[in-house]
């Protein structure tokens, strides 16, 4: 077997109070990918992971246990069978890449979110008015609308075009390139630029674009080796940057040097137990809130920078 065709799922069992502690220490972890959680009972949830195929299994295991013993909760055990989780207890399994991604093809139904009608036309056929169209490839569910953070950051976006002249956009670790397409898609005479460090990220933005019926020339940047055509001190009107919490915590001098004064940024990937840090963070930077939408747990931060 090829192990680089494989990712890593640990699937496991915790009490409600303990979900939030859960999803906050993984969503920070090396190698994380996404978790998926479903109630179980009244008291109970289900966590299913996904982390790349080189997660230290044994070293994830005894820090996740390190914060339960912390806590005073039992802690996790590995499970004889895969059919009935009790709680404590957590399996492992290999996921195949093609299944992961066929799988999502087949769940991502379209969606309406705002005024934008997103959907992936390899699978369907759209001509609906007054939706705007946006067809994103549904191989990957990172940036398909379907997450809490992206479907935030769609409706910050329009909501901040729809009130505010914004010639420059940067999609800040664009992963589909949905932020930018959408963005793009409403206000013809604005330009985005669409940055991540993940080439596979970039080629499946310019898909997107291609999709779109939009152009991508020159505004398709890979950050790692070409950072200097999108670096320019207070340029841009719009970021929006839909990652993490613990990148989110360092990138704040970056997006300042990149804003410019009554400028905005959006900031996604945060949970309600880290809003409060990140928002005193920004404040120092004079970055003010303007709006915030919050959707199971997941919280959409709009500031201004004044």
């Amino acid at each position: 077997m090829d192990d680089s065709k494989y990712f890593i799922s640990i699937v496991f069992l915790v009490e409600k109070k303990f979900k939030t502690i859960a999803i906050n220490f993984l969503s920070e972890y090396e190698n994380f990918i996404s978790v998926s959680y479903k109630e179980k009972k009244s008291s109970f949830w289900i966590l299913e992971t996904l982390f790349q195929k080189n997660l230290n299994l044994r070293e994830f295991i005894f820090k996740f246990n390190s914060i339960r013993k912390s806590l005073n909760y039992s802690e996790l055990t590995k499970t004889k069978t895969k059919t009935k989780l009790s709680l404590g207890e957590y399996f492992v399994k290999r996921i195949k890449n093609e299944n992961w991604l066929l799988k999502n093809k087949l769940n991502l139904k379209p969606i309406i979110i705002d005024n934008f009608l997103i959907f992936d036309d390899n699978l369907y056929e759209f001509n609906k008015r007054p939706f705007t169209p946006i067809k994103i490839n549904a191989s990957y569910a990172f940036g398909s609308g379907y997450h809490e953070t992206t479907k935030n950051c769609i409706l910050a976006t329009n909501y901040l075009v729809k009130r505010k002249r914004i010639n420059n956009f940067l999609d800040y670790g664009t992963g589909s390139g949905i932020l930018g397409i959408c963005f793009q898609k409403i206000n013809k005479y604005g330009k985005s630029k669409y940055i991540d460090l993940d080439k596979k990220s970039l080629e499946l933005t310019k898909i997107n674009i291609k999709k779109n019926n939009l152009k991508y020339l020159n505004n398709i940047i890979h950050t790692r080796f070409h950072q200097y055509k999108y670096y320019k001190k207070a340029y841009y009107d719009l970021l929006a940057a839909n990652i993490l919490y613990k990148p989110l915590k360092g990138l704040i001098k970056k997006f300042n040097y990149l804003l410019k004064k009554n400028s905005y940024l959006i900031i996604s990937g945060i949970l309600e137990t880290q809003k409060n840090y990140i928002v005193n963070k920004y404040r120092f930077f004079n970055f003010y809130i303007c709006k915030i939408y919050s959707f199971n747990n997941w919280v959409t931060i709009i500031f201004k920078k004044k």
